[in-house]
């Protein structure tokens, strides 16, 4: 067992509970928490990321309660990565990523030849060497996203937490965000767990959707079993159509909404 939710419960708008939740992760996986803006997945992955406390219950992992782990060692275990990270922009790639291998460490901050060499490791994976001394004001949406990623390599955690990866991405940089984080579940074994907004593309990246409303999963499975017509009207409480196009060797899934207040 990689991760496991517990009888958790969630709060959300200062009035509603929701039921309890329970889920585990077994193998790694590209999961994807889809559900409309009030779902409250980015509460969930705040949870399972050590951000916030749930109501009751517990996220364990590998059976150890994460609340019980010091935040360095649950760093080295589970990264998360806010959609708006602070940091100062005047900072250079290479720098950032020095940082966030040492944040968590117990010792003062001193470079070393190892430190050295986890960071042009990861560079190197990432392909990102060319940006190590760009400032990072200076860096495109798609590069800061990649850099974040990187730089949350560097303390080689299991398990990966992201809100909205792709959001205000151009296609380009959306495929190249995607695309690494499958490299990362398929070469390094790391499991990943995001928020999505843009259905179309949690359909062709992920192993798994969590569909989400109002706080509580309606649905969990491989993408077959949950974007159907059914769940995505539930979810969204809209009309709307699902097809598939070929797309060589894989069929992608397609959402098409109707207008609202239209027929499907």
């Amino acid at each position: 067992m990689i991760l496991q939710a517990e009888r958790l419960r969630l709060q959300y708008k200062n009035y509603r509970i929701s039921d309890y939740m329970d889920f585990s992760v077994e193998k790694p996986e590209i999961i994807s928490l889809i559900g409309a803006a009030d779902s409250e997945k980015s509460t969930l992955l705040q949870i399972l990321g050590r951000v916030l406390k749930p109501l009751t219950g517990a996220v364990l992992l590998e059976t150890q309660d994460i609340r019980i782990l010091k935040p360095w060692e649950a760093a080295k275990k589970i990264a998360f990565l806010t959609q708006s990270p602070k940091v100062s922009e005047d900072m250079t790639v290479y720098d950032w990523m020095f940082y966030g291998q040492l944040k968590y460490r117990k010792l003062l901050f001193r470079e070393n030849p190892a430190d050295v060499a986890v960071v042009e490791e990861v560079l190197a994976f990432v392909n990102i060497e060319n940006l190590a001394m760009l400032r990072l004001s200076k860096l495109t949406a798609g590069q800061r996203q990649c850099v974040s990623i990187a730089m949350a390599l560097t303390h080689k955690p299991e398990v990966l937490l992201i809100e909205e990866p792709i959001l205000g991405l151009d296609i380009y940089e959306q495929l190249e965000v995607m695309t690494l984080l499958k490299r990362l579940k398929n070469q390094l074994g790391l499991t990943i767990l995001i928020t999505m907004q843009d259905l179309n593309q949690a359909a062709r990246f992920s192993d798994r959707l969590l569909a989400l409303k109002q706080g509580n999963i309606i649905a969990d499975g491989n993408v077959k079993e949950v974007f159907t017509l059914e769940i995505l009207r539930q979810l969204y409480d809209i009309d709307d159509k699902t097809m598939k196009l070929p797309h060589d060797a894989m069929n992608q899934c397609l959402y098409l909404p109707a207008d609202i207040g239209q027929p499907a």
